[in-house]
């Protein structure tokens, strides 16, 4: 029997090493990071932005995870984001 190659056998290959080329790409970069510490998520929609924005006085909660966690911190942003606090 021959076998004969379809353009879907093409593409998911292409597919199929894009994805692993993108895990491998992810993986190398978390392991060359420092990790941060930072005060725990509070929502994956959210993050501590509700907090932030609901707060009368967001620079004493800043300074807070400043005595916490030290000058360079990391906190959740919306969406399962995260931003560098320096």
């Amino acid at each position: 029997m021959a076998h004969s190659i379809t353009l879907f056998n093409v593409i998911a290959v292409i597919a199929t090493t894009w994805i692993l080329s993108a895990a491998i790409c992810m993986a190398l970069r978390r392991l060359r990071t420092t990790h941060l510490w930072g005060p725990p998520k509070m929502g994956l929609i959210y993050g501590r932005a509700k907090q932030l924005f609901e707060s009368t006085d967001a620079g004493s909660i800043y300074e807070a995870w400043t005595n916490e966690y030290g000058l360079v911190y990391k906190i959740s942003t919306a969406f399962g984001g995260n931003e560098i606090v320096l």
